[in-house]
């Protein structure tokens, strides 16, 4: 179930897509930022689009976990990614990269600004939605950012900050990254 606080009201929404009001919207980019929740909320969002038969990529402006799954791509192709959009519907897509999560998972690294830019007019052509880790908070649930962070694209058409409720009631200094 999910729900939403809206003008002092807790309501029930469907899905992500109404939580976050993207109904009804045109071809969007959708830059996630902020503490842990981040990866599991674009999943949750990216399920719910796909579902809907709307084109879904999924990616990241620095580094996110990586998906042992059909419809990844880690190579800067136009090509195979409109293979797999053809195919799968969906796409996570960004470059290898040699770090890993504290569980030592693999991790991948964001595309370059021109394969992105390719990205994103290829989904506005298909009238698809881009979803943006922007944001790295090495899954603790609250982040304090530095000057240059978060890494939102200039195509960003909205930007949803996510902050662990996890957090709430615990001593801020082992749940927040980034603090100085």
């Amino acid at each position: 179930m999910i729900l939403q606080y809206n003008l002092g009201n807790l309501q029930k929404v469907n899905n992500y897509r109404e939580a976050f009001q993207l109904v009804g919207m045109p071809s969007q980019v959708v830059s996630f930022v902020g503490g842990g929740g981040k990866t599991t909320t674009i999943r949750r969002l990216a399920k719910t689009y796909w579902e809907e038969g709307i084109p879904v990529v999924v990616t990241t402006t620095t580094h996110m976990r990586y998906e042992d799954v059909p419809y990844m791509l880690l190579e800067e192709s136009i090509e195979k990614l409109i293979e797999l959009l053809d195919v799968y519907g969906k796409c996570v897509v960004g470059n290898a990269t040699d770090r890993k999560t504290a569980d030592g998972t693999s991790k991948f690294c964001s595309t370059s600004e021109s394969f992105f830019e390719e990205i994103c007019q290829e989904m506005e052509r298909r009238g698809g939605i881009v979803l943006i880790e922007a944001d790295g908070a090495k899954e603790l649930p609250c982040k304090v950012p530095e000057e240059w962070e978060p890494v939102i694209p200039k195509q960003t058409t909205q930007v949803v900050a996510v902050y662990g409720l996890d957090a709430i009631g615990k001593h801020l200094q082992k749940l927040v990254f980034g603090q100085n």
